[in-house]
């Protein structure tokens, strides 16, 4: 296969590898939150993340880093394609922070009403600086992960 040719799926690899992991996320997310509701994922009347949520967050970015690091490596074997995902990953990352970072995003009415839909609550659920800057790092982590595993001969 011709160099770009190969290049061009290790892009596309990793492309499909960042868009099962926004899927993998969004569907764990929504069968957690179909699971626990408003009450198991909010504080009591606020928009602040329980420490259930928090975890179920944590377990999903893992999960969904760890598919897209394998669908990017069995895609393509270029070199190439996992730093590829990984530059995809963080730039995607710092364009997510870069709201709450600079003030922009604004405050979700108050207090939260005790039924809430899923894209409400997507909106205005408020979750910790600390894990919108972990986030980035899960994902990296589990990238490499899968990857390494995959790349180590075991495939399943």
């Amino acid at each position: 296969m011709p160099r770009e040719d190969r290049m061009g799926r290790a892009i596309g690899a990793a492309v499909a590898g960042y868009v099962a992991m926004f899927a993998g996320i969004f569907l764990i997310m929504t069968v957690s939150w179909a699971a626990v509701g408003p009450d198991g994922a909010f504080q009591p009347g606020v928009w602040e993340v329980t420490g259930l949520w928090l975890f179920l967050m944590t377990l999903a970015g893992i999960v969904a880093a760890i598919a897209g690091g394998y669908i990017t490596a069995m895609i393509s074997s270029h070199p190439r394609a996992i730093p590829i995902l990984l530059g995809i990953v963080i730039v995607m990352s710092i364009l997510s922070v870069l709201p709450a970072l600079t003030g922009g995003a604004p405050e979700p009415p108050l207090p939260r009403p005790s039924d809430v839909p899923m894209f409400e609550a997507m909106q205005n659920g408020k979750q910790p600086m600390w894990l919108m800057l972990l986030n980035p790092i899960i994902a990296i982590v589990g990238v490499l992960i899968r990857a390494r595993l995959k790349r180590g001969g075991a495939s399943s």
